[in-house]
């Protein structure tokens, strides 16, 4: 059987939600600790010129000068004068750090060795050799010079700094560390870094407790709250979300609320077919009475509604943008689609057929032709197909949508021609391989292909009614009448709709096993639904 999904292969919105979303975004950078900045910070002060040779003194002062006004080579030269004077650690740590600002690496390792060889209690030179160890890659090493410095010297910010470097070779490592600084030691950006990091181990329950620190840590900072938001979200816990949303709207301004529904009604949007209607009630009920007048809510709450069924508030909203959108996002063929989605195809005529701004946007004519096919004017569809084909000639879905209008304009020609376009760019595809199988057994052609198709569709989905139709009556056009009967009344108990072709197969097939009673039977309840159907009229001449 012949198959029309409500959207075939173009199941996205094509509003731009990250366009919409991505300027209000008030999450943390998610880019690792940048030790280098964290360590190096006061290092150059670290050079103690009332220890040195007098000699050495005025090289030291021209290097720092040097090094703070990021002129790393003329400093490194500076400091290697002052070493011709004096064998300071001190100078060892200014010098590998101008090596280390230069990115040789391999020169900045050498020094700060003689400064931890000259002073081995020389806290800052181990925290620099880190710093030059890991874009050398050397994390185990960095690790140990970490792990000996906190053991010498003890300061909880080293557990900040070996989980840190442990996020790029051990992820679960790395958490082990975190959990054991005190808890008055960790700041927003790192419980942060501990919720991403439980985030990429799946560790749920972890990044929620961290999370949930962050907002007891930071009650009245709207970033915690933004990042718990994205994980409801991300975990399609939509009730809590929506919890979240509700009850601490209250702390932030406008805009940052209007942040946080929109990002939720982008769920809604994103998540279109696995609605939950409770939780998408309670959200659309709020949108109606706050943003009266903010287009994307507008949007969000037409398409809402339009997913629980509330038809009368789904129209109230679009019709408003329609009418009022001054945002060209928001204009007929992004409205027509959340018609589209939920099947209201005489709405979508309605909304597309005077709209003049579509005759470059494919989704336009595809739209319009989709609904036009739904509603069996297939002459009109042809025209629609054939524009937007025009406008993205490579796109799968349309040229399958052609296939299966011209199979029913009786043009099996063209419809053979567009299938085979589409099957090459998309042979994986179920739904395609369904109505190609089907249009060729209706031409009795090609059938070994046609039921090679037919069963790859049925491995995709085996209760999917309209295949097993398919495979049955490609069973039939093998003269296999039994395996046809078997198939081609599974196909009639998983339907949801009795259309006339399974009557019709049903009537057919059993005329070939001579079982004229329940020939009978299928054509009663045939022409009971489709009583103008001229192919069951025909049977029905046919068995008198």
């Amino acid at each position: 059987m012949k198959y029309i999904e409500r959207l075939t292969f173009l199941n996205i919105f094509s509003i731009s939600l990250l366009v919409l979303l991505g300027a209000c975004s008030s999450s943390p950078k998610t880019t690792k600790y940048d030790i280098s900045n964290i360590l190096a910070k006061g290092f150059i002060m670290q050079v103690d010129t009332t220890q040195l040779q007098k000699a050495a003194i005025s090289h030291v002062v021209r290097g720092s000068t040097l090094q703070n006004q990021s002129e790393f080579a003329l400093s490194a030269i500076e400091f290697q004068e002052a070493l011709r004077y004096d064998q300071s650690p001190g100078i060892y740590l200014a010098l590998a750090n101008s090596y280390r600002n230069l990115y040789k690496f391999e020169l900045a390792h050498e020094a700060i060795s003689n400064a931890i060889e000259l002073d081995p209690e020389f806290e800052p030179a181990y925290l620099l050799l880190v710093e030059i160890l890991i874009p050398l890659r050397r994390y185990d090493e960095a690790i140990q010079v970490l792990e000996h410095s906190y053991e010498k010297f003890g300061k909880d910010e080293l557990l900040i700094y070996i989980a840190s470097v442990y996020e790029y070779t051990d992820k679960r490592k790395a958490l082990e560390y975190f959990s054991k600084v005190p808890e008055d030691k960790l700041d927003l950006f790192t419980l942060y870094r501990i919720s991403e990091i439980s985030k990429s181990l799946k560790d749920t329950v972890s990044q929620k407790n961290t999370l949930m620190k962050m907002i007891a840590k930071a009650p009245d900072n709207f970033n915690p709250h933004s990042v718990l938001l994205d994980f409801y979200l991300e975990n399609k816990n939509i009730e809590s979300a929506i919890d979240l949303v509700f009850s601490s709207e209250k702390k932030w301004n406008f805009d940052d609320v209007k942040t946080m529904y929109s990002r939720v009604g982008a769920y809604f949007l994103m998540n279109s077919f696995e609605t939950d209607t409770t939780q998408a009630r309670r959200f659309a009920d709020k949108i109606d009475n706050r943003f009266q007048f903010e287009e994307f809510m507008q949007f969000v709450g037409g398409a809402v509604n339009q997913q629980i069924g509330d038809t009368v508030k789904a129209d109230k909203f679009l019709d408003f943008l329609l009418k009022n959108a001054e945002n060209e996002s928001f204009n007929a063929v992004e409205i027509a689609q959340i018609y589209v989605f939920s099947g209201r195809w005489n709405r979508v005529i309605e909304i597309l057929k005077d709209f003049d701004g579509g005759e470059d946007d494919m989704r336009y004519h595809y739209f319009l032709g989709i609904a036009y096919m739904q509603t069996d004017d297939y002459q009109t569809a042809e025209n629609l197909m054939l524009q937007a084909s025009k406008l993205d000639s490579d796109n799968a879905d349309i040229l399958s949508n052609l296939g299966f209008i011209y199979h029913e304009l009786d043009d099996y020609d063209k419809s053979n021609q567009y299938y085979k376009k589409a099957m090459m760019i998309m042979p994986d595809n179920a739904l395609l391989n369904n109505n190609y199988a089907y249009t060729l057994s209706e031409q009795n052609i090609d059938l070994q292909n046609a039921l090679k198709m037919s069963e790859f569709s049925l491995k995709e989905d085996p209760e999917n009614a309209s295949y097993l139709d398919t495979y049955g009556w490609i069973m039939f056009k093998m003269g296999k009448y039994d395996k046809a009967l078997e198939y081609l009344l599974k196909s009639y108990e998983k339907t949801e709709t009795v259309s006339a072709e399974i009557c019709m197969h049903l009537v057919e097939v059993y005329l070939k096993l001579n079982d004229i009673e329940n020939a009978k039977k299928y054509l009663k309840i045939g022409l009971e639904l489709f009583p103008e159907d001229k192919k069951l009229l025909d049977l029905a001449e046919k068995i008198k």
